[in-house]
């Protein structure tokens, strides 16, 4: 791989890592029922498109084409693991979908009252998700340092 593929590999992997942690924190300011920023909504809708695109491959999406190009490279793998770690008993494209219509129902009310539980699960989901990009984002960099760079 050339340097620049892994530098824009990187690229994606850190891009993809800050999403999530924007999810986890917008969502947990929806659990302390604190209003949300036009960057946070921003951020929850990203998410729940990213949920739908990957639970529904076939489904266009809705509001965000970013989303459903998230879900058809690598970074689906990072998200169907987590979300496999957290299913108990229900299929991996179902506990998605059910987050993804918990996002909505948030998006829509502007309350996470009704919906705690699936946004204690979605911060833990997109915390997992961050962790394992970050960790990816280490291993990426490790060859860039030690070589010039050259498109």
């Amino acid at each position: 791989m050339s340097s620049y593929q892994q530098l824009e590999r990187l690229s994606e992997t850190v891009a993809f890592g800050v999403l999530s942690q924007d999810v986890v924190i917008a969502a947990d300011r929806m659990l302390s029922d604190e209003p949300i920023d036009d960057r946070e909504r921003g951020a929850l809708e990203k998410g729940r498109d990213l949920l739908r695109a990957l639970a529904e491959p076939d489904t266009p999406p809705e509001t965000s084409s970013a989303a459903h190009r998230l879900a058809e490279n690598s970074r689906a793998l990072a998200t169907l693991d987590a979300a496999q770690a957290r299913v108990s008993g229900e299929g991996v494209r179902s506990y998605m979908l059910k987050l993804a219509d918990a996002l909505e129902d948030v998006l829509a009310t502007g309350t996470g009252a009704d919906h705690r539980g699936d946004l204690d699960d979605i911060t833990d989901l997109f915390s997992t998700i961050g962790q394992l990009e970050l960790a990816r984002a280490n291993g990426l960099s490790t060859g860039l340092v030690d070589r010039p760079w050259r498109p």
